[in-house]
């Protein structure tokens, strides 16, 4: 009997405390030079076809927003400038998207006040993300690739062009 009362006292105890999280970026995938990256990005593309419907489709680009958001962060950390820069230009690419579900859905008169919310927290992570990567890294950088020439990158106006792409679903 004792144990049936703790039981029930931790189950009370646990769905009484409402739980509040922050947005969550998901954890890198598979990064350029893995063997399994291209699969990846081509099951991106096929994976779309699994997302029909304007709120669905909200919810595809905003994971391919956050997954290649991550994957930028992490290739800049690893001074892998290039190939971040592709990966922040590829997240900044599905922000328009976003913008054009959400506002079909709306016309729809469908009920998106959670998924507003949502991607306002989403946007508002990858924000201090690029701020903090603003921070760390240099305003601009010349990339220097073996047998190339050299490209010059200027990551202040890279970020404030993702900030302000942001900025737009902030609204």
């Amino acid at each position: 009997m004792k144990k049936y009362l703790a039981f029930f006292c931790f189950i009370f105890f646990f769905l009484s405390s409402p739980v509040y999280a922050d947005y969550v970026l998901p954890y890198p995938s598979y990064m350029p030079g893995n063997k399994l990256y291209q699969i990846s990005r081509v099951l991106d593309v096929f994976s779309r076809w699994w997302y029909w419907g304007n709120i669905a489709s909200v919810k595809y680009y905003l994971k391919l927003a956050d997954k290649y958001i991550v994957e930028a962060k992490t290739l800049f950390e690893y001074r892998q400038y290039q190939l971040g820069v592709e990966a922040l230009k590829r997240s900044d690419a599905q922000i328009p998207q976003i913008v054009n579900y959400l506002a079909l859905a709306k016309q729809e008169n469908k009920d998106i006040k959670k998924l507003h919310a949502t991607i306002v927290d989403g946007m508002n992570a990858h924000i201090s993300m690029l701020e903090k990567l603003s921070k760390e890294l240099p305003e601009s950088f010349v990339w220097t690739p073996e047998k190339q020439a050299p490209t010059f990158i200027n990551f202040s106006q890279l970020f404030q062009n993702a900030k302000m792409e942001r900025m737009k679903l902030l609204k």
